[in-house]
């Protein structure tokens, strides 16, 4: 089974998150900040990290650049940016994201990459585009 790491303080925008990933057969893990999120990245191995931008302490678009940082040799995780920040979309994409959605405006396209991951088809990306395949 497909497992995403939701990275969110909302409560309800991560229960929602959960909600979908579960109804698509992907298991979830919610992280309510970054210092947990790499907790729960040691302990178990993720197809995916959705993460907002405005996060207790460390923010997503950090967390991303950390995430997108590893050694040639290791696969990056996918990671992407899902903020009611849209003045972050360009940072986001810089920081690694492999795409941007809008909170209140792309949660279909949320739904719709969820719903991709839990048919295991491979998330695919143009680097910089912040586009998927």
């Amino acid at each position: 089974m497909p497992a995403i790491l939701i990275v969110e303080d909302q409560v309800d925008c991560a229960k929602a998150l959960a909600a979908v990933c579960q109804f698509h057969g992907c298991d979830s893990v919610v992280a309510r900040d970054v210092l947990t999120a790499l907790t729960r990245l040691a302990e178990q191995v993720f197809d995916l990290v959705i993460t907002d931008v405005h996060l207790p302490g460390t923010s997503g678009i950090d967390f991303c650049r950390i995430l997108c940082s590893a050694p040639a040799d290791q696969v990056v995780l996918p990671v992407v940016v899902f903020s009611s920040d849209d003045l972050a979309r360009e940072a986001s994409l810089e920081a690694g994201a492999i795409a941007f959605y809008l909170k209140g405006r792309d949660v279909l396209a949320v739904y719709a990459l969820i719903h991709r991951c839990g048919r295991s088809d491979p998330l695919r990306h143009s680097p910089g585009s912040g586009r998927l395949n």
